[in-house]
């Protein structure tokens, strides 16, 4: 059950929808703009004013009990001029950038959509505000499904332009010796679903990470595992365990993540290669250049959105996310022999012939261009405030 949050009653410049990634979208603020952030993960948000419930209740007459209804209350009292959001699979940002015009209203992409709902109309009119994606491929699929954006902005991800221009220092290296990066998609949720599209995944992983430690034992190259989860998190010693069980204490390098240092971004820009079944930032990382390599898991996968885990994590039968993928970064099987073959291409591939073998996938699925997301939100606010 959600829990009620009493908000004091104050006039804010930016008003942030949920605390989900609030740490980068201030970023994206001028320093005179003043922000607040709204909570909606297990919350119930109300302002302490006979106003707000006088307004509740009008919006809860026009767009009964929804998401909708609340937030247009809360912004009819913090009269914002932004209203900003890194949830940006929601269903509330393009009504309420309709019922207020004169409010910028901006979903941030934070993951990659496929075969997610965010997209699909379920018979009703869907809508999206000013909308910042990863790439082009996310913008066609609102367009097949009948969607409309009021601005579609085709950027990269806000969290790596963040990482490239204020976080990141290089690491100089004491030998040239070349390592490749597995990017970890483990979750207890996974790990334990009796989904079976999530016990083909967990397998899928297993003997990916396989065909890995035959690789570097063959060729004397080091793996590096970019963790999902924190050292200090309960899930941490579950994927150390899943990854022990493959690779050994010593048979790869286990890097736990650090929110904060942003440390699984430092671990993939600095390896050869990064390699991955399916992660977000394996397309952050083709989107500056760096050599990846993936494989399709969704032909195996069954097509039922019963599957609640499954469908949540993205482990779903939607080919889309490889449509535009070279065959020189995109695995077809678990062989060996292909996997060796792709491996050492990549290895041995000039830098320069793999920017332009990627190009297009780069515009497609991590487009970043002259100046970073959080740089163009950074200026589009700033022309709002100061109006």
């Amino acid at each position: 059950m959600r829990k009620l949050e009493g908000i004091v009653k104050e006039k804010y410049d930016v008003v942030i929808i949920d605390v989900i990634g609030s740490e980068w979208l201030k970023y994206c603020f001028p320093k005179e703009c003043n922000s607040f952030s709204v909570r909606i993960d297990n919350k119930l948000p109300f302002i302490k004013s006979f106003s707000f419930f006088y307004n509740l209740l009008r919006c809860i007459a026009k767009y009964g009990l929804t998401s909708v209804a609340l937030l247009s209350a809360i912004i009819l009292e913090l009269k914002p001029k932004v209203v900003i959001t890194f949830i940006d699979n929601n269903r509330f940002m393009g009504p309420m950038q309709t019922i207020f015009p004169s409010v910028l209203f901006i979903s941030v992409q934070n993951g990659t959509r496929l075969g997610d709902p965010s997209f699909k109309s379920r018979g009703k009119y869907l809508s999206f505000p000013y909308y910042f994606g990863l790439g082009d491929h996310e913008f066609n699929m609102m367009i097949d499904k009948n969607a409309t954006v009021k601005r579609y902005y085709s950027t990269g991800s806000l969290k790596m332009g963040i990482f490239l221009s204020t976080i990141y220092s290089p690491t100089k290296k004491r030998n040239k010796a070349k390592d490749i990066c597995f990017v970890s998609p483990y979750s207890i949720r996974l790990a334990n679903s009796s989904d079976s599209n999530c016990i083909k995944f967990m397998a899928l992983n297993q003997e990916f990470c396989r065909n890995l430690l035959k690789f570097s034992q063959n060729n004397n190259i080091n793996i590096v595992i970019a963790m999902r989860n924190e050292l200090k998190s309960d899930e941490y010693q579950s994927e150390m365990d899943f990854f022990e069980n493959i690779f050994g204490r010593d048979g790869a390098i286990y890097c736990a993540n650090d929110r904060v240092k942003m440390s699984s971004y430092k671990t993939g820009i600095e390896s050869s290669l990064i390699v991955s079944v399916i992660s977000t930032l394996l397309y952050e990382l083709l989107g500056v250049k760096k050599k990846i390599l993936c494989i399709n898991f969704a032909k195996d996968m069954e097509n039922d959105e019963r599957q609640y885990d499954a469908v949540a994590a993205g482990v779903v039968n939607d080919e889309r996310q490889y449509e535009f993928l070279p065959s020189e970064i995109l695995l077809n099987s678990l062989d060996y022999g292909e996997f060796n073959n792709k491996v050492n291409a990549l290895l041995e591939m000039s830098d320069n012939d793999f920017s332009e073998k990627t190009k297009y996938a780069r515009k497609c699925y991590m487009n970043f261009g002259d100046k970073y997301p959080h740089e163009i939100i950074y200026n589009l606010i700033k022309n709002k405030c100061n109006k």
